[in-house]
């Protein structure tokens, strides 16, 4: 039996009862919810089946994705079964509907796997295809694989476990079975479907001191971010971290930390809402007694009504200044997205790391972060730019012997000076926009591990400078500035006295990439520089010299 109570007018409340027959219905582009329970409401007594629907489609995986799953419900009675094969393995049933299929295989690499015993199959190659996140004390807790789904609760009397699931088709046609057993090929969208008692009321979830956790939403709802964590001010770090199945091959983690997602092209980026059906990781704050448990709650207020539950998100608006700079991955002349983080800077915000930045999660492929000393970030908060900031970027899980793309680009930027890109690896400097356009920068990673890690910093600079902005007591100019790698620029010596001088140019590094002389013979005399082949585009320094003695230095900036 299930019963829910509507209100239909100002003193009438009225009672709906289905005899384990009521399904929130999950399509492609809808999915049903259960509003916030009123004053009026009462108990809810029975069953209902709650679906989530999964789009196995596109990407450069095929529609191959890992997702942080849950199902909003909690055991109804002492004899309900709750396990992950139950429901979301059908009971070992193959079942669809319309041409849609539901649920998913589980798989593993243990040679002892059956799903007679198990209710998983042997992969080999191949990984658990399930798995659960224990919290741990060391900070970093730790996935463990699902060994048993017959007996691996996907509810339980008091809570909704989330797991992380790489689920590619329905039950049955995930696996072709044989000697060996194999994944099959492609995806097909599935619906997971689970049965037990809706969730309602405050949800206490114990977090301590420094610890992640894995939370599933336990509404069948979605709930609002900002919202979940003001209503739990000093108890975690104000960052969430979900699975993306956009983002690189497989899905990656994106952050989300005070209204910023870390990557602009995550279906997530300019949500507002965590799904019904979603898993999400939060962390406890540092400040936290770690003697003492604290409680993250959960509330009925936090469900809204306003988003559609059809897939990720709504938006919301972005005004702080903000760096983007996204992994690409380039095969066959074709590029694909792979992950990104993110720079907010705002007045008030610290370049030191504290728990207002958002610590990176590894994706199972490329992975792209921002280190500030040895801490690897999704999103950095940092005061507003000053010329000589440093950004430093790391490179991870890269595939060795592909190439790939920097993507930088800035939003609601108010610096007025340079940035410049330094590839550590090559030892280049690249001049990078900073008005809202996109700079790409190809590179290629190889199996020497220096091609990934640290190799990139981008160093904010003045203000680009004009043929005034080089001007001295001695009046000596070069332009145009900035100038063509391929070009040529006019230095004028002014009025610097009639003698043989000798030019020198330098990168940022202080490497000699150019050398000439220039005999002086009349006032503001000029000569024209063709830049060589050696030039790429970037910061340089000109030096006129007598003999040995600088008499003169010009910044010019090569593009």
């Amino acid at each position: 039996m299930y019963t829910v109570f509507f209100k239909l007018g100002d003193d009438i409340t009225y009672d709906l009862t289905s005899n384990g027959v009521l399904t929130l219905k999950s399509l492609a582009f809808e999915t049903a919810r259960v509003s916030k329970q009123e004053s009026f409401s009462g108990e809810i007594i029975g069953d209902v089946n709650v679906e989530r629907y999964l789009t196995n489609d596109g990407g450069d995986g095929g529609g191959r994705y890992w997702r942080l799953l849950t199902a909003p419900v909690t055991r109804n009675s002492g004899a309900d079964v709750t396990s992950i094969y139950k429901h979301w393995q059908n009971d070992g049933s193959i079942r669809d509907i319309n041409g849609l299929g539901f649920g998913t295989d589980v798989w593993g690499s243990n040679a002892t796997y059956t799903m007679e015993a198990n209710g998983m199959y042997y992969l080999n190659p191949g990984t658990h295809n399930f798995r659960k996140y224990v919290s741990s004390a060391q900070t970093v807790g730790a996935w463990t694989n699902v060994s048993n789904t017959y007996t691996e609760e996907l509810f339980s009397d008091t809570t909704n476990n989330a797991f992380l699931a790489f689920i590619i088709k329905p039950f049955g046609q995930g696996i072709t079975v044989g000697d060996p057993n194999t994944s099959s090929t492609g995806s097909v969208s599935t619906v997971l479907s689970a049965t037990g008692k809706l969730r309602f009321g405050s949800v206490n979830v114990s977090v301590k001191k420094n610890r992640f956790y894995l939370i599933g939403n336990p509404y069948a709802s979605p709930i609002l971010i900002s919202a979940l964590f003001s209503s739990n001010s000093n108890k975690t770090t104000n960052t969430l971290w979900v699975l993306d199945s956009k983002l690189g091959s497989f899905g990656g983690y994106v952050t989300y930390s005070n209204g910023t997602w870390s990557d602009p092209t995550a279906l997530h980026n300019g949500a507002t809402t965590i799904q019904s059906g979603e898993g999400f990781f939060v962390k406890g704050a540092s400040s936290l007694n770690d003697a003492v448990t604290t409680n993250f709650i959960i509330t009925e207020g936090l469900k809204n009504e306003s988003v559609s539950s059809a897939s990720v998100f709504g938006r919301s608006a972005e005004t702080n200044e903000l760096l983007r700079v996204l992994l690409k991955k380039v095969t066959n002349n074709v590029t694909s997205h792979e992950d990104g983080s993110t720079v907010k800077f705002y007045a008030g915000g610290i370049n030191e790391v504290d728990e207002s930045d958002s610590e990176k999660f590894s994706n199972p492929a490329g992975t792209i972060s921002l280190i500030n000393g040895t801490t690897k970030l999704a999103i950095e908060n940092r005061a507003l730019v000053v010329a000589g900031d440093e950004v430093f970027v790391n490179v991870s899980n890269a595939t060795a012997n592909t190439n790939y793309k920097l993507h930088i680009y800035t939003e609601n930027f108010t610096f007025s000076g340079t940035a410049t890109l330094h590839d550590l690896k090559l030892g280049t400097t690249t001049v990078m926009p900073i008005d809202g356009s996109v700079f790409e920068y190809p590179f290629t990673v190889t199996s020497d591990a220096t091609t990934q890690g640290t190799r990139f910093k981008i160093v904010f600079g003045n203000a680009i400078l004009s043929v005034d902005d080089n001007a001295n007591v001695n009046g000596v100019k070069v332009y145009p500035n900035p100038v063509a790698k391929s070009g040529s620029m006019t230095l004028n010596l002014g009025t610097l006295e009639n003698n043989i001088y000798n030019y020198r140019i330098t990168n940022i590094l202080g490497q000699t990439i150019q050398t000439g002389k220039l005999d002086k013979t009349e006032l503001n005399q000029e000569f024209t520089l063709a830049l060589n082949a050696a030039f790429s585009a970037g910061l340089y320094a000109i030096e006129v010299l007598d003999q040995n003695k600088v008499v003169n230095t010009s910044k010019i900036i090569v593009k």
